[in-house]
């Protein structure tokens, strides 16, 4: 019990000491510590914020670079499919020439009407298949222009304009194909 006794009034004597005002020295020199340990936390604090801002600008790099890269391939994309517009529209202008050719036969000669009909016929059919594949690929240099367009805008951080596009891509979508239509569905995610 003595040992307790004298273990509580120490502890007092503690608690007192420690209750006790400090001296300017001590207080000056504890104030001291704990503005150093604000300003280490703060300089930590802002260069892991200078870190993550260049975290970000590679990856913001990157994007815009595979952005580019894929405004390359569509644009690309986009001049293949109007060299075959246009080798399909020349195709159409021969087919209606000679439809035009095979017309003036049959007024010539009555006799082969039958066969001029056939081969005319035949003709008429190929007409339309150019013209519908004509409409497709129309449809389809329509679509890629506006995911070109949707694509810049998204590029260059321009949300109308990448609203605009996409909804007027969304009445061409059907006519994607391949990359253009799963760049379309990216798109649509995003």
């Amino acid at each position: 019990m003595a040992l307790d006794t004298q273990n509580k009034l120490a502890e007092g004597e503690t608690l007192a000491e420690s209750a006790a005002p400090m001296s300017e020295k001590k207080r000056r020199a504890m104030l001291e510590y704990i503005a150093i340990m604000f300003i280490v936390a703060f300089l930590l604090v802002a260069v892991a914020f200078v870190l993550k801002v260049k975290d970000m600008r590679g990856e913001i790099q990157e994007v815009n670079a595979g952005a580019r890269e894929n405004i390359v391939s569509m644009q690309n994309t986009l001049s293949e499919e109007q060299a075959k517009s246009s080798e399909l529209e020349a195709q159409l202008s021969e087919v209606n020439a000679q439809r035009e050719s095979l017309r003036a036969q049959m007024e010539e000669a009555q006799a082969e009407a039958a066969q001029a009909q056939s081969a005319m016929d035949a003709l008429e059919e190929a007409h339309s298949a150019l013209e519908s594949e004509n409409t497709a690929l129309v449809r389809s240099e329509k679509a890629l222009t506006l995911l070109v367009a949707a694509l810049s805008a998204q590029s260059e951080g321009d949300k109308a304009a990448f609203d605009a596009a996409m909804a007027d891509l969304a009445t061409f979508a059907d006519a994607l194909t391949g990359e253009a239509a799963l760049l379309y569905a990216q798109l649509l995610n995003n």
